[in-house]
C-alpha cells in the first residue's frame, strides 16, 4: 500500500504540472479611435491597449487592412509607439506590423496608428481593420492570437460637390460593399486556414513531445525548462484520463510486483524534475550562434530588427542563417523565436553585470593625471568632423596679429584658446580665479603676453589677469569691483609703441572700466540695466606701464569708460562708448579731442544710451567708426561715411575690419530692433556698399534647439586668412571659411552644466545620462563615444538617471532649480509627471536618482522609490536621499535621512536603518548630507556634511568606520584665496578603495583646489586642479578640474567622470593601470 500511495502521489504531481499548460488566459484587446467621423486633410488615430499578463511579454504583431483609396498610404512613420515598446518595423505590401518590448506585464497601449483621409467623396462609410493581433503564451510556447480582427466604422463627410459625384459616389459605395464582402470570404477562409495551421502545429508539437524522451541532451541544446507541453488545444480531461489510466496500470503491476523501489526512485525523480522544470524557463542554448542572425559575433539589437523583418515578409533570412534564427529549434521560425532571442538578451545583460566587474584590489600609485574633456557629438556632427556643444554664454573674441593664438571668453566657464587658426578649442583656466573671462588683449610684438578680464556676477572677484606663456598659465594684477559678467565690450589694448627690446614685450597696457553700458537680454533700448559696483571715482581708463603688472586711473570720467580701444599703429588711442568718440592723448593722459559728429548724450533717454559708437576697429592708421547711422573712417582727422542705404540700422554693433582685406567687413544687427533673439549677420566685400546676412548650418550643431541669432556676437577676422571668419551664436562659437557667408560650429567647446548628481547604470555602464541645466541632458549608449540631446517641454532636468534605454526619469522644470518628479517609458519621446517635488534638498545641485543592484525595477529619486521601474512612485520612510551602494556583499543601499545622518538599507527602500546616531559636530545647530562613498573593503563610509553654525555654514568630510563605530573628521586643502570652498561630492574606486577623490566649487569664484585625490585612504591628499598656485604642486599634464561639483567612477575602469559645474564634463585615468 505505501508504493500504491507513492506511485499515486507521484503521478497528482505529474498531472498538475501538465495541466497547468492547458490553462489559457482570456485576454482582451482595446483599439479605440479619437473620431469617428473625418473628412479630407484630417488624421484619425488608432490606440491599442493590451490587458495585464502574469506572464511576460516581449513581441506583438498584427495586421492593419484600410481602403488606400480614402486614406493616404500608411508608412512606418504612421505608427508611434507607446510606454516602453520600440523596434517597430511595418510592411507596406502586406500591412503587417511587428513591435518589441524588453517586458511587458500589459495593461498598457503598445502603439497608436495615424491615417490621413485623402477622399472627397461627400458622404461614405469606410472601414478600417486591425487584425492577427499576435503574441507567444510562453507556457505554451507557441504563437497565439489575442484578437482575431476588429473592424472600425469610420464616416467620411466632406463639403457637398455635383450631383454626377454624388452619381460617382452611389456607384463606389456599391463597389465597396461587394468589395468588403469579397473581402470578408477572403477573411473566413484564412480564417479557417489559420486554425488548420494552428492544427498541424498541435500535432507537429505532439510528436515531438513523444519524442523528447528519448534525447535528454536536446535540453542543453534548446531552452532548458521547455518540457513536453499540452498544447493550446489540449484537453485537461483527456490528460486527467489519462493520468488515471497509468495510476491503474502501475498499481497492476505492484501488486504482481513487477515494479521494484529503484523504479520508484527513477519515477519520484522524474517527477520532481518535470515539475520544476515545466515552470522555470531558463536561458537560451549556449550554443553562440543561436540568436547570431547576421553572424557579426553579437547577439544584439540587429538581430532583433532582422527577424522582426522576417516575420512580416520584409526582408527574408537567407537559408544558411535560418538555423540560427530557429531559437526554439522546432524548425519553424515565428514569433516563439523572437519572444526567446529577446529574454535571452535581456537575461545575457543580468547574467553578465557581475562578471564585468573585478574588483581585486589594484596597488595605486600617485601619478600624475590627464584631462580628457567630454565633447558632446552627435552623428552628424562626426560626420563634419565636429565635436562640442557648446552650452554657456559666450563674451568675447580675440586674435593676435598672425591669427596664431585666437581666445575665447565665456561668462561662468572661463576662456579658451586656439592655436590652428580657430579649428579646435582647448581650455586656458589655469590661474583665472573668477568664473568668466570678458575682454582680451594680446601683445601685437609678443603673443605670449596677453591680458584679460576675469567676469563675475559677485564684485570682489573680478579684475585683469595677465600671461606671458600663451594664456597657459594666469596671475591677478589688479582687483577692481566689476560685477559684469556678460561684458562685451573690448575695452583692453596694448600700445604697439611701447615695445621693450629688453623684455620682448609692450609695456603700456590700457584699460577702460565697465560701469554703464549692459550688454545682457535686452529686449528692446529701452531695457537698460546697472552692471557695476564701482563708484564714480572709480571709472575712466586705466593705465598699466609695467606689462599689466600694476595699474593707474589717469582718467578718472566716465566719459572714457564703456569703451572700446583701440591703437593706431603709430599709437594713437581711440576710445568708443555710448558718449561718443575720443582720442586720448597718452602723454598727458587727457582727453585731446572729442568728436561732435559722433557725440551722444545716453542721459538724455535709454534709447539714447544704446546708441553713440557702437563699433570701433583700425587697420593700421584708419578708424572705421560704427554708429547706428552708417559705418564711417577716420583718417588723418578726416570723417568719411562709406556705406549707404543698404546699411541695416537695427541696432547695429560689433564692426570688425579684415586687417589684409579692409573691404571685407562685418557685423551684427538685429531682425527686430524689440527682439533680442532675431541677432543677425551682415558681411559685405566690397567696403559696405552691398551686405550679405550670414547662415549657420545647424546640422554642425548639438542641440536641437540652437539659435544661431540668439545672443550678440563678436567676431575675428583671420589677418592671415581673412576668408577664415570667428562668430558667436547662442551658446557656441561657429567658424566660417566663405570670409562670414556660411558658418559651421567650431570643434572643441563643451560646457553643458550638470543638473545634479549623475551615476552609472550598474546593470549597462555604457548607458549614460547626463541631466542638466538648461539643455535638459544627453545620453549616451556607447559608453560617451556618441550622445544624442536629450529632448523634454521643460529644459532643465535634475538628478537625472536612465535605467534602460526606455525608462529615464528626474526632476524637470521650466525654470531654474527645483522641478517635479518625470519619466520616460518611450526613451525620451513622450514624458509624464508625477508632480511630486523634492521636499527636503532645496538645492537641484546635489538632487540624486538611483537604481537598485539587485532588482532593476526597484528605482530612486531623492526621498522618492519605484518597485515597477518609474510607473508608480511612492515616499521611503527614513530616507531623504539614495547615494550609493555597496558592489559586494549583502549589496545594501546608503542614504541620508532629513536629519543628517547615514542610513542603510538591506531590502531595497523598504525599510532604513541608522548608521551614524550622532552628529558630526556637537557644536553646529544643524547637519545635513551632501553626498556618500563607501569603502566596501573595510566597510568605511565617507561622508560630506554641510554643517551650520550662528556665524554661518561649512562643508566637512568624515570617514565612519561601520565595525568599529568611529567617525573620524578629515582635512582637505582649502582655496588659498579665499580660504574654503564648498565641498560638493566624494568618491571611492571600488577597484582600490584606498583611492578617494573629492570635489568642490568656489560658486562665484573658480576655486584652485576643486578637484583632490588621495591614494592613502584620506590620510594625505593631491591637489589635481591646474590653477597656477604656487603652494601647490601642478599634477596634472594638461588643463582641467575646475568647479567640480559631481564625481562618478566607472566600476569596470576606475576611469573618473567629473561634472564641473558651467566648466562642463570631463574624465581623468586612475592612479593604476591594471
Amino acid at each position: 500500500m505505501k508504493k500504491i500511495f507513492l506511485i499515486i502521489n507521484i503521478l497528482i504531481i505529474t498531472s498538475i504540472s501538465l495541466i497547468s499548460y492547458a490553462v489559457e488566459e482570456n485576454n482582451t484587446i482595446e483599439i479605440n479611435t479619437n473620431k469617428e467621423q473625418i473628412k479630407k486633410g484630417e488624421e484619425i488615430e488608432l490606440n491599442i491597449k493590451i490587458p495585464s499578463t502574469e506572464k511576460p511579454l516581449y513581441t506583438y504583431s498584427g495586421e492593419l487592412e484600410y481602403d488606400k483609396e480614402v486614406f493616404e498610404s500608411v508608412t512606418k512613420e504612421n505608427f508611434s509607439t507607446e510606454n516602453s515598446w520600440e523596434n517597430l518595423e511595418y510592411n507596406e505590401q502586406n500591412g503587417k506590423f511587428i513591435l518589441t518590448n524588453n517586458e511587458s506585464y500589459g495593461n498598457e497601449e503598445i502603439i497608436k496608428i495615424k491615417l490621413l483621409c485623402k477622399s472627397d467623396e461627400e458622404n461614405i462609410d469606410t472601414k478600417i481593420n486591425i487584425k492577427n493581433l499576435k503574441t507567444v503564451n510562453e507556457e505554451q510556447n507557441t504563437e497565439i492570437i489575442t484578437l482575431d480582427s476588429k473592424q472600425i466604422d469610420i464616416k467620411i463627410k466632406n463639403d457637398k460637390k455635383q450631383n454626377n459625384d454624388k452619381d460617382q459616389n452611389s456607384d463606389k459605395d456599391q463597389n465597396d460593399d461587394k468589395d468588403q464582402n469579397d473581402n470578408k470570404d477572403q477573411n473566413d477562409d484564412k480564417n479557417q486556414n489559420n486554425d488548420q495551421d494552428q492544427n498541424d502545429n498541435k500535432m507537429q508539437n505532439t510528436d515531438k513531445n513523444n519524442e523528447s524522451s528519448n534525447k535528454e541532451e536536446k535540453k542543453d541544446d534548446i531552452l532548458n525548462g521547455i518540457w513536453p507541453f499540452a498544447g493550446k488545444k489540449s484537453s485537461p480531461i483527456l490528460i486527467l484520463l489519462i493520468t488515471i489510466g497509468a495510476i491503474i496500470s502501475l498499481c497492476i503491476l505492484i501488486r504482481y510486483k513487477k515494479i521494484n523501489k529503484t523504479l520508484l526512485v527513477l519515477l519520484l525523480t522524474f517527477a520532481i524534475t518535470n515539475n520544476i522544470y515545466s515552470n522555470v524557463i531558463q536561458a537560451v542554448s549556449n550554443n553562440s550562434k543561436k540568436g547570431d542572425i547576421n553572424s557579426d559575433g553579437k547577439i544584439d539589437q540587429d538581430d532583433i530588427q532582422l527577424l522582426e523583418k522576417h516575420l512580416i515578409n520584409i526582408e527574408e533570412i537567407s537559408k544558411d542563417k535560418q538555423e540560427n534564427a530557429d531559437i526554439y529549434e522546432d524548425n519553424t521560425i515565428n514569433l516563439v523565436d523572437l519572444h526567446y532571442l529577446i529574454k535571452n538578451i535581456n537575461n545575457k545583460t543580468d547574467d553578465d553585470n557581475t562578471s564585468q566587474y573585478n574588483f581585486e584590489q589594484i596597488t595605486p600609485v600617485d601619478s600624475k593625471v590627464t584631462y580628457e574633456p567630454v565633447l558632446m557629438a552627435n552623428q552628424k556632427m562626426k560626420e563634419y568632423g565636429i565635436a562640442g556643444a557648446g552650452s554657456q554664454w559666450p563674451v568675447s573674441l580675440e586674435t593676435s596679429n598672425d591669427g596664431s593664438l585666437m581666445l575665447y571668453g565665456v561668462d561662468v566657464a572661463g576662456l579658451y584658446k586656439s592655436t590652428d587658426h580657430g579649428k579646435n578649442w582647448t581650455r586656458a583656466n589655469s590661474g583665472l580665479t573668477s568664473p568668466g573671462a570678458g575682454m582680451f588683449a594680446i601683445d601685437p610684438h609678443n603673443s605670449n603676453h596677453v591680458a584679460t578680464l576675469g567676469l563675475s556676477q559677485y564684485s570682489n572677484v573680478g579684475g585683469i589677469h595677465i600671461s606671458y606663456d600663451q594664456a597657459e598659465t594666469w596671475n591677478k594684477t589688479l582687483k577692481i569691483g566689476i560685477r559684469a559678467y556678460r561684458y562685451l565690450w573690448d575695452g583692453l589694448e596694448f600700445d604697439p609703441t611701447s615695445y621693450d627690446a629688453d623684455k620682448n614685450y609692450s609695456t603700456d597696457l590700457y584699460f577702460s572700466t565697465p560701469y554703464k553700458r549692459d550688454t545682457q537680454i535686452r529686449t528692446k533700448p529701452s531695457d537698460y540695466r546697472l552692471l557695476t559696483t564701482l563708484k564714480e571715482d572709480e571709472v575712466g581708463l586705466y593705465k598699466s606701464d609695467d606689462c599689466g603688472e600694476n595699474f593707474t586711473l589717469i582718467i578718472n570720467d566716465p566719459k572714457v569708460a564703456d569703451g572700446i580701444i583701440r591703437f593706431t599703429n603709430d599709437g594713437k588711442l581711440y576710445i568708443g562708448n555710448q558718449y561718443g568718440l575720443f582720442l586720448i592723448n597718452t602723454q598727458t593722459n587727457k582727453i585731446e579731442k572729442e568728436y561732435k559728429e559722433f557725440s551722444n548724450n545716453p542721459n538724455a533717454s535709454v534709447e539714447a544710451s544704446t546708441k553713440g559708437v557702437t563699433g570701433l576697429d583700425v587697420v593700421g592708421n584708419v578708424i572705421y567708426v560704427q554708429t547706428w547711422d552708417g559705418i564711417y573712417t577716420l583718417e588723418n582727422d578726416t570723417i568719411t561715411k562709406i556705406t549707404n542705404d543698404t546699411y541695416d540700422t537695427r541696432w547695429p554693433q560689433m564692426l570688425t575690419v579684415s586687417k589684409s582685406n579692409p573691404n571685407h567687413m562685418v557685423y551684427e544687427f538685429r531682425g527686430s530692433v524689440t527682439n533680442y533673439f532675431t541677432t543677425l549677420v551682415n558681411v559685405t566685400f566690397d567696403g559696405g556698399k552691398t551686405w550679405q546676412i550670414s547662415k549657420a548650418n545647424l546640422d554642425t550643431t548639438f542641440y536641437y534647439n540652437v539659435n544661431f541669432a540668439s545672443r550678440e556676437k563678436a567676431f575675428i577676422i583671420d589677418p592671415s586668412d581673412d576668408t577664415n571668419v570667428i562668430t558667436l551664436g547662442g551658446d557656441n562659437a561657429f567658424r566660417s571659411s566663405d570670409g562670414g557667408l556660411n558658418f559651421v560650429q567650431a570643434s572643441g567647446i563643451s560646457n553643458m552644466m550638470q543638473g545634479g548628481k549623475f551615476h552609472f547604470n550598474y546593470y549597462n555602464p555604457d548607458l549614460m545620462l547626463l541631466s542638466a541645466q538648461d539643455y535638459a541632458g544627453v545620453i549616451s549608449t556607447d559608453g560617451g563615444k556618441t550622445w544624442t540631446n536629450l529632448v523634454m517641454d521643460k529644459g532643465n532636468f535634475y538628478g537625472g538617471f536612465v535605467a534602460d534605454e526606455n525608462t529615464i526619469y528626474g526632476f524637470a522644470n521650466s525654470s531654474w532649480g527645483g522641478g517635479t518628479l518625470t519619466y520616460s517609458h518611450d526613451g525620451g519621446k513622450t514624458w509624464k509627471d508625477t508632480g511630486l517635488k523634492a521636499k527636503y534638498e532645496e538645492s537641484s545641485t546635489y538632487y540624486s536618482s538611483l537604481q537598485s543592484i539587485t532588482d532593476p525595477n526597484v528605482l530612486f529619486a531623492q526621498e522618492y522609490y519605484s518597485k515597477d521601474k518609474g510607473y508608480t512612485w511612492q515616499e521611503m520612510n527614513g530616507c531623504v536621499a539614495v547615494y550609493t551602494y555597496n558592489y559586494t556583499g549583502k549589496k545594501e543601499l546608503y542614504g541620508a535621512n532629513k536629519d543628517g545622518h547615514v542610513v542603510v538599507s538591506y531590502d531595497n527602500g523598504d525599510t532604513w536603518e541608522i548608521v551614524t546616531k550622532n552628529k558630526f559636530s556637537n557644536n553646529s545647530t544643524s547637519e545635513k548630507i551632501y553626498d556618500l562613498a563607501y569603502d566596501h573593503v573595510n566597510n568605511y563610509i565617507y561622508i560630506v556634511d554641510r554643517e551650520t553654525y550662528s556665524w554661518g555654514g561649512i562643508e566637512r568630510i568624515y570617514k565612519y568606520d561601520i565595525n568599529n563605530d568611529k567617525c573620524t573628521r578629515i582635512d582637505v586643502p582649502r582655496d588659498t584665496e579665499r580660504g574654503f570652498m564648498r565641498i560638493r561630492s566624494i568618491a571611492v574606486d571600488p577597484k582600490s578603495t584606498s583611492v578617494v577623490y573629492v570635489g568642490g566649487a568656489g560658486d562665484y569664484f573658480s576655486a584652485s583646489t576643486g578637484l583632490l585625490r588621495s591614494v592613502d585612504g584620506g590620510d594625505t591628499w593631491r591637489v589635481l586642479t591646474t590653477a597656477n598656485n604656487p603652494n601647490y604642486e601642478e599634477w596634472a599634464t594638461n588643463k582641467g578640474g575646475y568647479e567640480v561639483s559631481y564625481i562618478d567612477i566607472d566600476p569596470r575602469t576606475g576611469k573618473v567622470w567629473l561634472a564641473s559645474g558651467c566648466y562642463g564634463y570631463s574624465t581623468i585615468n586612475p592612479p593604476y593601470q591594471e
